[in-house]
């Protein structure tokens, strides 16, 4: 089915891999692509082991959050490669790259939104989260 959506707001990979150019003429290109990668282990578990092994975790997860994300990051690079390229050709495609002023308007109208979503799911954990991120910018 055609004509249905005009422009889709997700990462390069989904875009291709999901053929979304088949009915999405607009991919948008902007600056919220982050992998999030996880560490979980039960609490139990973690508080029962020595300190110098938990340390050991601790480095091999960050280690590997940091490869995972540069890994990330080159593949994404080269599915921006076949939607700039190919699939722009073969597609009709044009990509939309947000300008830094645009996005920043983007951003100041979603984060009330989302932030009051968050706090009503979890306030204590939200509001650490937020002023962290806050503090980063």
């Amino acid at each position: 089915m055609k004509g249905v959506v005009d422009g889709v707001m997700t990462g390069p990979s989904t875009f291709v891999l999901r053929k979304l150019y088949e009915g999405a003429k607009y991919p948008l290109k902007e600056p919220l692509t982050l992998a999030i990668f996880v560490f979980l282990m039960n609490l139990d578990l973690w508080k029962s082991m020595p300190a110098d092994i938990q340390a050991k975790v601790g480095e091999a997860a960050r280690h590997s959050e940091l490869w995972a994300r540069e890994a990330c990051q080159k593949d994404e690079q080269g599915y921006w490669k076949q939607l700039e390229g190919p699939l722009k050709e073969k597609w009709g495609l044009e990509v939309y790259t947000v300008p830094k002023a645009e996005f920043t308007k983007w951003r100041d109208k979603v984060a009330p939104v989302l932030k009051e979503y968050l706090m009503k799911l979890s306030p204590d954990l939200s509001k650490k989260l937020f002023d962290r991120a806050e503090a980063t910018r």
